[in-house]
C-alpha cells in the first residue's frame, strides 16, 4: 500500500495528463493532417469540419518548421499524458487493489504492461530518430 500522499500526487498527475492531453490533442492532429500520410484524413467531413478553422486560427503554431517536424514536436506531449495516466493507475490500484478479485488484480496487470509499452513506445517514437522501429515493435498492428 502506498502512502496517501503518493495517492494524492498520483491524482493530480492524471487530471494534469489529462488536461495537457485535452490541450495538446487538436495540434498534433492538425499537425498530422498536414503531413503527407495525413492529408488524405482531410477528405472526411467531421474532420475537415474542425481541422481546417483550427490550423488557419493556429497557423504560427503548426507552420514553424516542416509538417513532419511539428508533427514529432506536439506527438512528444503524448508523453506527459502516458506518464499522468500512468501515474493516476497506479494511485488507483494503490487504493482499490486490496479490494480487488482475482480478474481485478489480472486486468491491472495487463492494463499495467500495455501502459509501459505504450509509455516505451511513445518515448521512441518521439524523442529518438528511431520513429518507425518503436512505432511498428509498440504499436497495435492491424493484420486483417
Amino acid at each position: 500500500m502506498l502512502s496517501e500522499n503518493f495517492i494524492r500526487w498520483g491524482g493530480l498527475a492524471a487530471l494534469v495528463g489529462a488536461v495537457i492531453g485535452i490541450l495538446y490533442f487538436p495540434f498534433h492532429a492538425t499537425a498530422y493532417f498536414a503531413t503527407q500520410d495525413g492529408a488524405s484524413s482531410l477528405d472526411a467531413p467531421w474532420v475537415a469540419a474542425w481541422a481546417e478553422p483550427f490550423a488557419r486560427l493556429f497557423d504560427p503554431l503548426l507552420t514553424f518548421a516542416h509538417p513532419g517536424q511539428v508533427y514529432i514536436t506536439f506527438g512528444k506531449f503524448v508523453l506527459l499524458v502516458l506518464l499522468g495516466y500512468l501515474a493516476g493507475v497506479l494511485a488507483l490500484h494503490s487504493r482499490q487493489g486490496a479490494h480487488a478479485g482475482r480478474l481485478k488484480k489480472w486486468g491491472f496487470r495487463v492494463l499495467l504492461v500495455g501502459t509501459v509499452l505504450g509509455t516505451v513506445g511513445a518515448f521512441g517514437e518521439y524523442y529518438t530518430p528511431h520513429l518507425y522501429i518503436f512505432f511498428v515493435a509498440f504499436a497495435p498492428q492491424d493484420f486483417s
